[in-house]
């Protein structure tokens, strides 16, 4: 009764404002389901251009007084809309068709069996093609950027693919990665391997919850990737080319000194001292007497390339889809070569029967990579940066190769490299390659019951080389390659998974029953074996047998991993609208402790449709919904495992194996809200507290066990995340439509328990109970004199090497540190650091920065005009989080840093800037070079028109230009405030391009 009379006075409220409007005549009819025929009640009517409108009531039948020639919007949930135009008809009937877009669209991940979404008791987020094909990105890594609340995707150099994590550090040591799958396949690929025209949609789960389904696989969540497929009953071959041609660039350039610190004569050439340059007394920086823009000769725009043929057929007993991409990536530099990628698929669906279907999806990538070193000193980009700009990295030497010491080296006693010289003068092959193919069948033996049995095989092999010529040339006398270096390796992989499956479902009064019991089988063997020497006998052969028999290494290794695993899982829903589900997994794995080898997940979840009892006010579908559950992560092959040390002096033990080693396991409780309103948003609101125990530290032993480490179940990180996601037509006229989406999140990761053991530094990074995961440790500069604690005599005893100084002495220069007045702008100017309390000769180790942000946001808009002219964009916001400029401390060293000639240019020393009990710190983690990564991207932006049928064989031509990573608002000082420190990174890039799509 309640729902009438809400439905009856929507009604009333509407014809009420719509006698304001021009009246011609009444026009009523009927709305019903195409999918069963049915009356569809409350569906929303409204005149096109007005706010004007009416609902069916619960047969379905409407009335509404329109003008003529107006145009009816029908809009229902779970249906596509309909515009109808209105002639001279009194009568308009309409039927609504399913949408599979809508909230209750069919999803098959974290499930047994393929579920409506309004169904699920924990979140999901799903992207859909449409929102990764306006900038399809350059692989799947990076398709879900500022689409997916609770993802960190980072990217910190720009080859390569990016790190996805979901919902916070699952490790005290930080992120891992989720699990990966792809058309049902539980497979050993990344994202980066995957091409992304070939994706229809992507599902993620970011809970335990969820993905308990996957057991000891998924403790850092699921994404699963649906690739494209022919359509069932729709007939028809369609081709199509998609081509994109363009440049990449490097957005920003880490900034260098232009002049240096050291004496000179009066012609401009450096004052030596037996060979040596000395510092300016007065801390003058002088100008170079040449100049050579060495990052320049080194980086410059490379093009891109990308071109995909696909074909799609679908008849009524059988459908494929078919396609090959062939992409071309330059790196940045003439000198390096280009990175290429091949991928191929084919999907092929079978429909002999109404009861019985097969499905085949294979897939081949093929990657040649480029070995570019990607961080560090003595690295391609530390060498660009270090070398000062006198120096001209393009000179030749007396043979026509690029010298491997130009004029000038001799001054600057430079150990660094030429890395033209190198990438001219050695030979590389890295190439990877994956076949992954699987087999679903599936049989319907009742109308209750149903098998399912899948067989996949994932297949990887990686071949490198490396070639040094007998004669190679390097800044310091190097017996390993000098006289030449041959070295090869080949890794192979095979991961193969069988199931069988059963499902039964059946409704019972107002209760709908369905049940799943599943097998899997995984096995997963790993082979290798690498072979190098050195003194080559003679150029150009490429054999190990050309080298010197007392210099030749041989390794190879062989692995097996074998897992059984089993689930239950039971949903029980009550009248379509409170939904239970429960799960019970157990895994059994080689992976696992000899004494432990069978371990246990599951969940339970709860939700509620408040919409199917309450008729809310401009909700067409609300949902509450609650969910507990646990996922794992297997400890690593060796983890488990007696090692030994072999040298000269005999056998020693290296790790003691541990037969009692389990997974670690996730535990997490999420609280969620999903819903749409007015036709035209949809939300969903998650809240997540979880907990990781029984992490797996390499614990150090007493030397009495006769071994240094061993793998133990130690660590415990606590995380919380709020997470909220929005999509919205914000606008949708004739000639114009408006869609819009966004992102938010926050997150919090926390370390809660080591099991005793101190607390330690990983890298940069801090490791100890009670500290976030993430944080880093160093040394800390003062920066007000209020920091300072003195003695009962007044002189300070918290600043290192500052003892028995009075606090008068001391005072905050314009740099902001606290120095000795006395000796602002001398050699003698030092920063000071906190002291050890503990032990006041020595600096205090303390937390430094904290890379975690304060939160996240993602902004997405579509403008469509004229349904041809579309403008797509999407805004990535990282508020806050710290990055360490590791890069920038190295160049302090060697003088090569912007900031040097600034702090100059203010009146300090040189000294007050390289002093290892200064700034620089001796190249220790200091506070000085933690900066904030706060940033705001223009991630992706496109433009394009599409010609609609230009002739009668081709459906239509789509032309795109294409911008990605296009802007960067930061204060951040390095390449990019992406990611979490920098050292000698490989830069990130942006890339322009046009692209042409033709549909046949």
């Amino acid at each position: 009764m309640k729902r009438v009379l809400l439905t009856i006075l929507s009604c009333a409220l509407f014809l009420v404002s719509s006698m304001a409007f021009a009246q011609d005549r009444t026009v009523s009819g009927k709305v019903t389901g195409t999918d069963d025929g049915l009356p569809l009640p409350q569906v929303n009517i409204l005149i096109k251009g007005t706010t004007n409108g009416t609902f069916t009531d619960m047969d379905g039948n409407y009335s509404l007084t329109v003008p003529s020639g107006s145009t009816l919007i029908f809009r229902y949930l779970g249906y596509v809309t309909q515009e109808i135009l209105v002639n001279s008809q009194t009568v308009v009937n309409v039927q609504l068709a399913p949408d599979a877009t809508s909230l209750g669209e069919v999803v098959v991940t974290g499930v047994a069996v393929g579920t409506d979404k309004k169904n699920l008791g924990f979140g999901l987020s799903q992207v859909k093609n449409e929102q990764i094909s306006a900038v399809p990105a350059l692989d799947a890594s990076n398709t879900l950027r500022g689409k997916v609340a609770g993802i960190t995707i980072v990217q910190s150099q720009g080859d390569g693919g990016a790190s996805v994590s979901l919902r916070g550090a699952k490790s005290v040591f930080g992120n891992i990665s989720p699990l990966i799958i792809v058309d049902g396949i539980l497979t050993q690929q990344n994202l980066s391997d995957i091409n992304t025209d070939d994706i229809e949609s992507i599902e993620v789960i970011k809970g335990a919850a969820a993905s308990s389904l996957y057991g000891s696989l998924a403790a850092g969540g699921v994404i699963q990737i649906r690739t494209k497929r022919g359509a069932q009953g729709k007939e028809g071959i369609r081709i199509q080319y998609r081509g994109e041609y363009g440049i990449s660039e490097v957005e920003n350039v880490h900034p260098t000194a232009s002049t240096h610190p050291f004496k000179i004569l009066p012609n401009g050439d450096f004052d030596l001292t037996s060979g040596s340059r000395e510092l300016t007394d007065d801390g003058t920086w002088n100008p170079y007497p040449s100049y050579n823009d060495n990052f320049s000769n080194l980086i410059s725009k490379q093009p891109y390339y990308m071109n995909l043929v696909s074909v799609q057929n679908s008849l009524e007993n059988y459908s494929f889809y078919m396609s090959a991409q062939h992409q071309t990536k330059g790196m940045i530099s003439d000198v390096l070569d280009p990175e290429e990628r091949l991928n191929v698929r084919m999907n092929f669906d079978i429909f002999p029967s109404e009861k019985f279907t097969a499905k085949i999806s294979t897939s081949y990538q093929q990657n040649t990579l480029t070995p570019v070193s990607r961080g560090g000193q003595g690295t391609f980009f530390s060498d660009a940066l270090l070398v000062e700009p006198f120096i001209d990295f393009t000179e030749r030497d007396e043979d026509g190769d690029y010298a491997v010491f130009p004029t000038g080296f001799d001054v600057v006693n430079s150990n660094v490299a030429n890395p033209l010289y190198q990438y001219e003068n050695w030979e590389y092959d890295d190439t990877n390659e994956r076949f992954v193919v699987g087999l679903d069948l599936r049989y319907q033996l009742t109308d209750n019951i149903s098998f399912n049995v899948t067989q996949s095989i994932d297949k990887f092999n990686s071949y490198s080389k490396r070639y040094y010529p007998k004669g190679y040339k390097t800044a310091t006398p190097n017996a390993t390659l000098n006289n030449g270096n041959y070295s090869i390796s080949n890794n192979r992989e095979s991961y193969s998974v069988t199931s069988a499956q059963m499902n039964f479902n059946k409704k019972f009064g107002d209760f709908n029953v369905s049940a799943t019991t599943k097998f899997l089988h995984e096995y997963n063997f790993e082979d290798g074996f690498n072979a190098n020497g050195r003194e080559l006998v003679t150029n150009g052969v490429y054999d190990l047998g050309a080298l010197s028999q007392d210099n030749r290494n041989i390794g190879s290794y062989q692995r097996e991993t074998v897992s059984k695993n089993a689930f239950l899982s039971t949903d029980v829903i009550w009248k379509d609208k409170l939904i239970f589900n429960g799960l019970v997994r157990r895994d059994g794995s080689s992976r696992f402790g000899e004494k432990e080898r069978w371990q246990t997940f599951g969940r339970v979840s709860l939700a509620y449709r408040i919409t199917q009892d309450y008729d809310l006010p401009i909700f067409d579908e609300l949902k509450v919904r609650a969910s507990y559950g646990s996922a794992g992560r297997r400890p690593t092959w060796s983890a488990q495992y007696e090692t030994f040390s072999v040298s000269s002096s005999g056998i020693s033990g290296s790790v003691l194996g541990n037969a009692n080693l389990i997974p670690a396991v996730n535990k997490e409780l999420e609280i969620g809200i999903d819903g749409e309103f007015l036709n035209r948003f949809d939300f969903q609101i998650n809240y997540a507290s979880s907990v990781v125990e029984n992490d797996f530290i390499q614990r150090r032993l007493s030397a009495v066990t006769g071994y240094n480490t061993q793998y133990q179940n130690l660590g415990a990180v606590e995380s919380t995340a709020f997470e909220f996601q929005m999509g919205a037509e914000v606008m949708n006229k004739s000639n114009f439509r408006w869609d819009a989406n966004m992102t938010f999140d926050i997150i919090r990761s926390e370390i809660t328990d080591l099991a005793g053991i101190p607390p330690f530094t990983n890298g940069y990074y801090r490791v100890e109970t009670g500290e976030p995961v993430g944080t880093f440790y160093g040394n800390k500069l003062i920066t007000s004199l209020d920091q300072l604690e003195t003695d009962g005599s007044g002189n300070v005893i918290n600043a290192w090497n500052a003892d028995g100084i009075p606090l008068s002495e001391f005072s905050v220069n314009n740099l902001g540190y606290v120095v000795l007045t006395d000796d602002i702008g001398t050699p003698q100017e030092t920063a000071f650091y906190f002291n050890d309390p503990d032990n006041r000769g020595a600096k205090l180790q303390t937390i430094i920065g904290d890379r975690n942000p304060d939160f996240k946001v993602g902004l997405s808009n579509t403008l469509t005009f004229f349904n041809n002219l579309q403008l797509y964009f999407l805004i990535d916001w990282k508020q806050g989080g710290d990055k360490y400029n590791a890069t920038n401390q190295y160049l302090y060293f060697n003088t090569r840093a912007a900031d040097q000639e600034e702090y100059a240019r203010l009146g300090h020393h040189t000294n007050f800037s390289i002093s290892a009990n200064s700034l620089y710190n001796g190249n220790l983690p200091t506070s000085h070079f933690v900066e904030d990564g706060t940033f705001v991207k223009i991630r992706e932006l496109s433009m394009s028109y599409t010609f609609k049928n230009p002739v009668s064989f081709v459906e239509d031509v789509r032309l795109s230009l294409i911008g990605r990573n296009l802007l960067t608002f930061s204060n951040y000082g390095g390449f990019d405030p992406e990611g979490y420190d920098e050292n000698f990174d490989f830069p990130l890039y942006r890339n322009y391009t046009v692209s042409l799509q033709i549909r046949f």
